[in-house]
Formats: structure tokens, C-alpha cells, sequence
């Protein structure tokens, strides 16, 4: 006979008296369907991320793809993974797809996270992405 798994498992959360290092990560997203809801994400203070492009820079960095890949690869560098921020559009975009294939590359950490249910001030909710 085999051994069995218990009926039940009890996870133990060690409780500790020093804080936790926060990672140093990049968001990945679409900027103009999800910017908000990113913005809830980042409140939350848990996460050393990295910087967020203002529209206005945005506008200036977007005009050739040779610009938007210095961007991203020069904001990628020295983070340890991404977060895909996953909304309704998220998979279809080009440069989303890059990042994700980029850290993949890299061998950094992908972690995903649907926000379709964030409300956006703008917006409101939203369909859930894939």
C-alpha cells in the first residue's frame, strides 16, 4: 500500500518582525483601456515598481516602434519580473506581447493579474480579458 495524503493541510504562515523586500517589478498593460486601474494596483504600496509614463510622455516615446522598444527595454532592466495586468484587450497587444516574451527570455518572473473588475473612474468595470 501506498502512503496517503492527510484528509486535510494545514498551512503555517510564519509571522515575522522585519518587513519584506519589495520586489522591483514592471508592469505590463494597455495604457489607454487600463492606466487607471493600474494606478489602484500601485496604491496599494506593496510592489516597488517601476515608473509609469504620463500621457504626455507617452505621446513622445510612441511615435516610432524603435522608441517604444528603447523604452521598455531600458525600463526592464534591473527588475526582477512583470506583472501583466490583465484586461479585456491586454492579449492582443503588440507590445504586451513583447514584454511578456522579453522576460520570458530573460528568465524573469511573469505573474498575471486580472483587473477587469477594478472600477475605472472612466470606465467602470469591464469584460475579462484572457
Amino acid at each position: 500500500m501506498g502512503l496517503k495524503p492527510p484528509k486535510s493541510t494545514v498551512h503555517i504562515i510564519e509571522e515575522r518582525s522585519f518587513p519584506m523586500p519589495k520586489r522591483q517589478v514592471f508592469y505590463s498593460f494597455h495604457y489607454d483601456n487600463d492606466v487607471m486601474r493600474l494606478h489602484q494596483i500601485r496604491n496599494i504600496g506593496a510592489i516597488d515598481a517601476s515608473p509609469i509614463i504620463s500621457a504626455n510622455d507617452w505621446e513622445k516615446v510612441k511615435q516610432n516602434k524603435s522608441s517604444i522598444k528603447k523604452w521598455i527595454d531600458d525600463n526592464m532592466s534591473y527588475r526582477s519580473c512583470i506583472i501583466v495586468l490583465i484586461g479585456r484587450e491586454t492579449a492582443n497587444r503588440e507590445w504586451v506581447q513583447y514584454e511578456i516574451k522579453k522576460a520570458w527570455n530573460e528568465g524573469k518572473g511573469i505573474f498575471g493579474i486580472y483587473i477587469h473588475n477594478l472600477n475605472c473612474p472612466n470606465n467602470g468595470k469591464d469584460r475579462k480579458g484572457k
